[in-house]
C-alpha cells in the first residue's frame, strides 16, 4: 500500500506536498485519500494464476517505473515482497534509457539505490532487504530493462510491436507508475 504514496513521499509536487505531514522520522500516509484499494484482489489474481500455470515461478510482474527516491525504494520493497511470498517468479522493472525529468528511473538509479541500502548505517532490516534483492537480481528474478520507448511521447497503442509482444508473453500483471504512464494509457484523456 505504501507504494501508492511514492509521489507523495517524493514531495516534488506542491499540491501533493501540502497533504504530507511528518511524525518523527517517518511520513504519515493518509489512507483515506486512497479511492480504491484492490490489493486483496491482485493477490487473489496472482494466486489463481499460479495454480493454473504450474506455480508462481511461471508468473511475471512488469513494473513500468516512474520516480527514483522513496518511490523506487518502495517499488523494490514491493518486488521483494511479491517474490518472497511466492506471488510471482520474476519482476521486471521497465525504466527509461535516459532521463526526461530529473527523477526518472534509469538502470544506474536502481544500482545506486541498492548500493545505498548496503551501507552500515542502515538498519538490519534494510540490509537484509538489500541482500534479498541482490540475490533476486543474481538469479534473474529481478530484471532491469531500459528501453528508449519509455522516453518517447507516444501512447501505449503506439508501442512497438516487439515490446507489445514481450509484455504480452511475459506479463501476468503490469503495474503502471506515474502520471505520464497513466496519461499514455488513456491517450491523455482524463
Amino acid at each position: 500500500m505504501l507504494s501508492l504514496w511514492g509521489n507523495k513521499a517524493d514531495g516534488t509536487n506542491d499540491k501533493v506536498k501540502s497533504t504530507m505531514h511528518v511524525a518523527g522520522d517517518s511520513l504519515v500516509f493518509d489512507d483515506y485519500l486512497v479511492l480504491v484499494d484492490y490489493s486483496d484482489q491482485v493477490i487473489s489474481f496472482l494466486e489463481q494464476k499460479a495454480c493454473g500455470s504450474g506455480g508462481a515461478k511461471n508468473l511475471g510482474v512488469e513494473y513500468i517505473s516512474d520516480n527514483i527516491g522513496t518511490e523506487l525504494l518502495l517499488d523494490l520493497a514491493m518486488a521483494d515482497h511479491m517474490l518472497t511470498h511466492n506471488w510471482c517468479g520474476k519482476v521486471t522493472f521497465h525504466v527509461k534509457a535516459e532521463p526526461i525529468y530529473v527523477s526518472d528511473v534509469m538502470p544506474a538509479d536502481v544500482d545506486g539505490h541498492v548500493m545505498e541500502m548496503q551501507r552500515e548505517i542502515r538498519t538490519p532490516e534494510v540490509r537484509a532487504l538489500d541482500k534479498r534483492l541482490a540475490e533476486y537480481v543474481s538469479k534473474g528474478q529481478i530484471i532491469i530493462r531500459p528501453d528508449t520507448y519509455w522516453n518517447q511521447y507516444t501512447y501505449y497503442w503506439e508501442m512497438p510491436a516487439e515490446l507489445q509482444t514481450r509484455l504480452a508473453r511475459e506479463a501476468t500483471l503490469v503495474i503502471l507508475k506515474g502520471d505520464l504512464n497513466y496519461r499514455r494509457l488513456l491517450s491523455d484523456r482524463l
